[in-house]
């Protein structure tokens, strides 16, 4: 079984959605894969859907934040699923030209989204993540460098956390807009 962008992303929903079937395919092809490989990811994320289904989450597959970056993303960031996360999405999905899909030729770089998504949706996941922010060391740090802010409650979620951090800069750029405006009607008070 080759993985496809196309398969990759199948796999990727599922797991968010707390099934397996697809990743369990991508491994069973692959049982010689090593850590780096397709398998050895889906192993990881699969092992990380069943810790949240069995309430025993105790740490993310992969990193939760990206602290190094490179000399374009000289700053700790945050991503989740491209395309799936993106509720304000448009031809760069529906064509196929979304830049974070050029990121899936390393396995790991999907995986690291995956992972993300599939803690934001869970109480324990978000509790994980919240205690990884405390605990940042840094001056600035960008969210959804891929994927985006997919509900009201995950944008409650982040701008409820950033308050707890006013020695950090946040920043982002994001199409949720029905997300952003909706929690604006509803009289937020913004960090």
């Amino acid at each position: 079984m080759k993985v496809t962008k196309a398969i990759a992303l199948k796999a990727a929903r599922e797991l968010i959605a707390g099934e397996t079937q697809t990743a369990r395919r991508i491994v069973e092809a692959h049982p010689a894969g090593g850590v780096q490989s397709w398998a050895g990811v889906f192993k990881k994320l699969i092992a990380q859907a069943e810790s949240i289904e069995s309430g025993t989450l105790s740490r993310a597959a992969f990193s939760i934040w990206a602290k190094k970056g490179n000399s374009k993303l000289p700053f700790v960031s945050f991503s989740s699923m491209a395309i799936l996360d993106c509720p304000g999405r448009g031809e760069c999905a529906t064509k196929g030209w979304c830049y974070s899909l050029k990121a899936w030729r390393n396995p790991n770089a999907l995986g690291r989204q995956a992972s993300n998504s599939m803690l934001l949706r869970s109480p324990a996941g978000r509790d994980l993540i919240a205690r990884e922010f405390a605990q940042l060391i840094t001056e600035t740090v960008r969210l959804y460098v891929d994927g985006d802010f997919d509900s009201k409650e995950t944008l409650t979620f982040w701008m409820d956390l950033i308050k707890t951090r006013p020695d950090i800069q946040v920043y982002g750029y994001s199409k949720s807009w029905v997300e952003f405006i909706a929690l604006h009607l509803s009289d937020y008070a913004w960090p």
